[in-house]
């Protein structure tokens, strides 16, 4: 081995490269990576990718069922698979190869989800298009999700799903659930747990027993007080807040300017701007981006729920979501 391939080597290893993008080839981009749950755990995943040349390779979990490989007009392709590292490497084949066409990947599985007493996991890793690909996971009914890891990642909660934005291109995230709680699907915030004492109180001890229901009978009145105090201070900084913040413009969530692209915070910034919607044309004018990127842009950001598009005739009328205002 020469002095060449061992500096190679040395620097694949420094930085982290993994085997996944060696053995996947021809992908170009991943759009979105849909999975639907059922209440016994079985993952029914549509991955959709686009491709460039005449073939093309991906890596999926091991255990696949019915997997079917379609083209941009429903097509089924041929393929080939193989295990490597408990991965399964499909290699598919296109009938008419063209650049930049969207294969659909589908598939089923039990091995994504497991169970312990009433509490369902799922794990999904998959390599991803950072700021680019949509993972939505689509829950029954009554679900309620209980923890979502790691803590860092993007994701908007919707009616019996979630979404989630890749910032990495080796995506992996774990998440809790479980079934039969009435409400919205929520990730709960930390909290902290006080533990109360068990010793119970001395029988036969009225005086003490006095003592205790005189301090909650203070406390409780303190507590009204405060309230009150707090309503009335609250309520004059609010309209103090009003007279001072007249005219200021709203601030969209940090976390959501942090997962877009430069032309996507220009017009985010731009949106944000105006109470009412604005012409896409006004964008197009205002910013000057050609007008097939804006309206990929625009796509983009609906697809991940930032922007309301509505049409009207020939104009389109564009409005940022409210859930992305802090």
């Amino acid at each position: 081995m020469n002095s060449k391939t061992v500096l190679f080597l040395t620097l694949l290893v420094i930085s982290g490269v993994s085997s996944q993008p060696i053995l996947e080839k021809g992908i170009y981009k991943i759009s979105e990576i849909s999975m639907n749950v059922t209440k016994e755990g079985f993952v029914s995943v549509e991955e959709r990718v686009v491709v460039n040349g005449s073939s093309a390779s991906i890596l999926l979990i091991k255990n696949v069922h019915d997997l079917r490989i379609l083209d941009s007009e429903g097509n089924s392709l041929q393929y080939d698979s193989k295990i490597i590292d408990n991965k399964r490497l499909v290699t598919f084949y296109l009938r008419e190869p063209q650049k930049g066409q969207e294969i659909e990947i589908l598939y089923g599985t039990q091995y994504l989800t497991s169970k312990i007493a009433d509490v369902w996991r799922i794990e999904f890793c998959s390599t991803a298009t950072p700021r680019y690909t949509i993972v939505k996971i689509n829950f029954p009914e009554n679900t309620r999700i209980t923890s979502l890891e790691p803590i860092n990642l993007f994701w908007t909660p919707l009616k019996n799903s979630l979404w989630l934005y890749p910032q990495i291109s080796n995506f992996c995230f774990n998440s809790t659930y479980r079934y039969g709680d009435k409400g919205d699907l929520i990730i709960p915030k930390p909290t902290t747990t006080t533990t109360l004492s068990s010793e119970p109180l001395p029988p036969n001890n009225n005086l003490y027993i006095a003592i205790i229901l005189l301090i909650f009978v203070v406390g409780f009145l303190s507590f009204i007080y405060k309230k009150r105090s707090k309503k009335v201070a609250v309520e004059q900084e609010s309209r103090q807040d009003v007279r001072d913040t007249e005219g200021e413009e709203r601030r969209v969530n940090p976390s959501i300017i942090n997962m877009l692209n430069e032309n996507e915070k220009r017009i985010v910034d731009m949106l944000k701007k105006h109470d009412e919607e604005i012409t896409q044309a006004y964008i197009y004018k205002t910013t000057g981006i050609p007008k097939a990127s804006l309206s990929d842009i625009m796509k983009k950001l609906e697809q991940r729920n930032i922007i309301y598009r509505r049409k009207d005739g020939r104009t389109k009328w564009i409005k940022l979501k409210e859930w992305v205002f802090d």
